[in-house]
């Protein structure tokens, strides 16, 4: 689902670009079990994959470790790191996409995760800005820069 959906905004965003007001909230509810991932992105982590011999296991099951192996927790935790690779590169491509129409001039992009109870959540960009969010947020200035420049201030 997380492909489709990214896929689905980005159609969006190309096909509204020209608009004054629009609006696109991508609810991808990654990265969450189960850690699925393509096999893209876990060939990142080839070696692991290539040697592991143990169960399917893409669900953690949140207790005390019981009768998983080491070598079973190892790969549950590369199959997290795969999804968080699958993740990072979707976000990427909007970012890409917000390259390759230019839209950094004129658009906001706000990049949320489920960490801030919704009852704690900024409601307006002047909220956004305010003194408990500073070291929580970065904004990238939209009149210049590279999606590695807008990214380096999202991740700093």
């Amino acid at each position: 689902p997380q492909s489709r959906c990214f896929r689905a905004g980005i159609d969006f965003i190309e096909r509204n670009r020209a608009e004054d007001n629009w609006f696109l909230q991508l609810e991808t509810f990654d990265p969450h079990e189960p850690f699925f991932s393509h096999r893209k992105y876990r060939d990142r982590f080839r070696e692991h994959y290539a040697k592991y011999q143990g169960k399917h296991w893409d669900w953690p099951l949140y207790r005390r470790r019981g009768e998983e192996s080491d070598e079973e927790v190892e790969h549950l935790r590369f199959e997290y790191a795969s999804l968080l690779a699958m993740c990072d590169a979707k976000l990427g491509d909007v970012l890409d996409t917000f390259d390759r129409l230019a839209l950094w001039q004129e658009t906001m992009l706000i990049v949320n995760t489920d960490l801030v109870k919704e009852a704690e959540r900024p409601r307006s960009l002047f909220e956004l800005t305010g003194p408990r969010w500073k070291g929580r947020v970065a904004m990238a200035k939209p009149f210049f820069g590279t999606t590695a420049t807008h990214a380096a201030c999202l991740f700093a």
